[in-house]
């Protein structure tokens, strides 16, 4: 089954759900009680800044710090995984950009599990290029490739890709409607005609939120792709609690060029 792969690659990548004074312990044992109470910054904002990203970047038993806090709710990337592998409609053959890829999970998962496809990785942030890089290297993986781009200018010809995701990237540094609508339409000039997105998004509503909250995020964030004509554009919302009963969620929209 599909999410038993998906836990299988998340087990051989240590991406092990730790309570958040676990994260916190292993942190400052490697790097210093005082920069890991600035990565707390991380639980109230997802782009703290370049510097940020840089540090978090840092090796710490052979995982990113940025993996050790991702991993805080391995439940929700496993959903977002599963949904991403759904809503993305790939066939297994072709090209796959991840936008502002991080340490490279999600872009070498694709690659493992779409070995006949080429998958990309770009980053603003070049340690975490290099990190993703180890990565593909450590898995053996010939089809994997990551360079250091903005996600404000991707780099690449018009319909190029046949899906591109973006995990917690399309709002990178900024969270208004232009900041989306000018980095959907960069992803749909490098999207070949059919081809498929598939974003996910930090959510800021709270549990106690009504459905019509959630709705009225849904519609925000879904709107700017189809003003600039994506079609079957969907939102679905994901939400559960980590290990700390700490509430997560995060709006995944997904279109079709």
């Amino acid at each position: 089954m599909v999410i038993e792969r998906i836990r299988r690659y998340l087990d051989e990548e240590k991406f092990v759900a730790r309570t958040h004074q676990e994260v916190f312990e292993v942190i400052a044992k490697h790097t210093s009680d005082k920069f890991a109470k600035e990565l707390n910054i991380y639980l109230e904002n997802s782009y703290p800044g370049i510097g940020f990203y840089r540090r978090v970047a840092e090796p710490v038993n052979g995982m990113a710090i940025y993996d050790y806090l991702v991993a805080r709710n391995r439940a929700l990337i496993e959903d977002r995984m599963a949904l991403q592998l759904s809503l993305g409609r790939f066939s297994g053959k072709g090209k796959i950009l991840d936008v502002c890829s991080g340490t490279g999970y999600d872009a070498c998962f694709l690659a493992q599990y779409f070995p006949n496809s080429m998958v990309i990785g770009i980053d603003s942030c070049t340690e975490m290029v290099e990190r993703a890089r180890e990565r593909a290297k450590r898995l053996k993986l010939d089809n994997a490739f990551f360079m250091p781009a903005s996600n404000d200018d991707i780099p690449f010809r018009n319909d190029t890709f046949n899906l591109v995701i973006s995990n917690n990237g399309i709002t990178e540094g900024q969270f208004t409607t232009s900041v989306v609508a000018d980095r959907a339409d960069a992803i749909r000039r490098v999207l070949v005609p059919g081809g498929r997105v598939f974003v996910s998004i930090p959510s800021d509503l709270s549990e106690e939120c009504s459905e019509e909250d959630r709705k009225y995020e849904g519609i925000f964030l879904s709107n700017p792709f189809k003003k600039i004509n994506f079609r079957d554009v969907a939102y679905q919302y994901l939400s559960n609690y980590d290990l700390d009963k700490m509430f997560f969620g995060e709006v995944i929209v997904s279109a079709t060029k």
